[in-house]
């Protein structure tokens, strides 16, 4: 439930080819008393954009079908991040027995991890800006943030940022320090519960980024200097624009 549902904001839906309103007021004195609601495919904006359109058609409800979607993308695509950590962390254990610096190789594995998780890390945000910032309507008037509002996009993006970042930090910590934290067993048993921990810290990880980037998103200083910082861009830009040295002056009659 959006605030705008709660607060009983309306939302006008301007259509290109409709019913007069008079027509569309009669279809929909029609529909009185019937019971056959149903969510997917007969709902109240289902009823709405029949009795103005003749369609039967939701933008609630791909919108819904889309995000369910991406979400099972994304999901699936982090359980793969995990699943090659898991292996990344397999082979470096059966590696690790036979070097004589194991010291020197730990650290040449960390900068490996560090390296994939910094790539991780940048493929998620720009996925994520590109899936985020097309639901933002583009506005003539800002001419940075492609076009999109200022104060939305730089909240949009400082959220992602936010919540990437921790995704991408929890799994690379757990793998650096690894040897602290979890006990030393047989290498199987040690690797399953690597796997489960791995798991676990980066589904925590992920939630503390989503809620600390809401919050992030919301506060006004981190906002503000986004925005502050656009309208400077934008007014060097229109200082920069060169007046007509010889204007044109016209003489009263």
């Amino acid at each position: 439930m959006t605030t705008s549902v709660l607060h009983g904001t309306p939302h006008r839906i301007t259509y290109d080819d409709c019913y007069t309103n008079e027509y569309a007021a009669l279809k929909a004195e029609k529909l009185l008393g019937e019971k056959r609601y149903k969510p997917l495919n007969r709902n109240c904006e289902h009823s709405s954009h029949h009795c103005k359109t003749g369609l039967v058609k939701s933008d609630q409800v791909k919108s819904c079908f889309s995000s369910v979607a991406k979400t099972l993308l994304a999901s699936s695509l982090r359980l793969l991040n995990v699943l090659l950590l898991w292996v990344f962390q397999i082979i470096h254990e059966e590696r690790e027995q036979v070097q004589i610096d194991r010291k020197a190789f730990e650290r040449f594995e960390q900068y490996v991890t560090g390296a994939y998780m910094a790539v991780v890390f940048l493929l998620f945000s720009a996925w994520c800006m590109y899936t985020e910032c097309n639901k933002l309507k583009p506005t003539a008037a800002s001419k940075h943030c492609c076009g999109r509002p200022p104060r939305a996009a730089c909240g949009l993006s400082i959220r992602i940022v936010f919540r990437e970042f921790c995704a991408a930090a929890g799994p690379f910590a757990l793998l650096c320090f690894e040897d602290m934290i979890l006990p030393q067993e047989q290498i199987w048993s040690r690797q399953a519960v690597v796997f489960f921990t791995l798991l676990a810290v980066t589904i925590v990880s992920y939630m503390f980024g989503a809620v600390g980037g809401t919050l992030l998103e919301y506060c006004k200083c981190c906002v503000s200097c986004c925005v502050t910082s656009s309208t400077q861009m934008e007014q060097n830009n229109e200082e920069e624009i060169p007046p007509d040295e010889n204007p044109q002056t016209e003489t009263p009659l």
